[in-house]
């Protein structure tokens, strides 16, 4: 089947299945668009691609999409990607505009409903600090720390990460990623979580490279994809388990969910850190 890589730059009238796996909106002065809508296309090739549209089309497309499903897409043009700021490694964007047509698609296909990008160490090391292309990176969570609160909100929370070549890489979350990692953790604390983290900046400081999260960033906790597929399983025949041991009396977060329902308890971050309870075990890796 032919892929949109095979397709010449300029306008398309043929229609395009694809699965929508990941969108958000972003502003910046170094883009395509000042403000503009962003969408991580899947092709049946199993080829990534990034599509953006102005802000102006926001309502008409985002109307048709949800994040996951499968669409035609006609109507829109191709173009050269520019050299930076892009969140995957790709030689062409995609512009939505007026024309463009988004079209449901109620069959089934072979695309899967998600894929990544993985970098290894080396890669991200060289790009440390270039803001060239946006980085996707995967392991079991080992430890949480260094949460900075402002007024009773997460500012940042720092998480390390272990990989499958077994390296430890740092993330910092900001802002809204920070509370939307705080609200997702609680439903996946058991042992050797793996977070998949997408659209990371790598930064470089006084030589300890970390990546930071982006308007482009999303968490994905435990994952059922083929990138981290068993990569669990792999650490703990290495290491052992990596747990975070939760009190079965811990406190709801009102703040989140009024109505306790059935919901599992569990503690804050905040308070997971007061009380020393995450805990891994055989080694200890600063």
């Amino acid at each position: 089947m032919e892929g949109l890589r095979q397709l010449g730059y300029g306008y398309q009238e043929n229609k395009f299945l694809v699965r929508f796996i990941r969108l958000w909106e972003s502003c910046s002065f170094h883009t395509y668009y000042t403000t503009m809508i962003n969408f991580i296309l899947l092709d049946a090739n199993n080829e990534q691609y990034w599509a953006i549209a102005p802000i102006s089309e926001r309502d008409r497309l985002l109307a048709s999409v949800c994040e996951g499903f499968l669409y035609y897409i006609t109507g829109f043009k191709i173009v050269a990607a520019q050299p930076s700021w892009k969140p995957i490694d790709s030689n062409i964007t995609l512009v939505f505009g007026k024309t463009t047509k988004i079209i449901d698609y109620l069959f089934r296909s072979s695309i899967p409903r998600l894929r990544f990008s993985l970098c290894t160490w080396p890669t991200i090391l060289s790009r440390a600090n270039t803001n060239t292309v946006l980085s996707d990176v995967g392991g079991v969570i080992i430890d949480v720390g260094n949460i900075e609160y402002q007024s009773n909100d997460i500012k940042r929370v720092n998480l390390t990460l272990l990989d499958r070549s077994l390296s430890t890489i740092q993330v910092s979350l900001w802002g809204e990623k920070s509370h939307l990692f705080e609200v997702d953790f609680k439903d996946y604390r058991s042992k050797n979580v793996v977070l998949v983290v997408t659209g990371l900046l790598v930064k470089n400081r006084t030589g300890r490279i970390h990546l930071t999260s982006t308007q482009a960033t999303s968490l994905y906790f435990n994952p059922e994809c083929e990138e981290v597929r068993n990569l669990g399983g792999y650490v703990k025949a290495t290491y052992g388990d990596f747990i975070c041991q939760v009190p079965y009396k811990a406190q709801y977060q009102y703040h989140y969910f009024p109505e306790p329902s059935n919901r599992t308890p569990h503690l804050t971050l905040y308070e997971l850190l007061l009380t020393g309870l995450w805990v891994y075990q055989k080694v200890f890796l600063s």
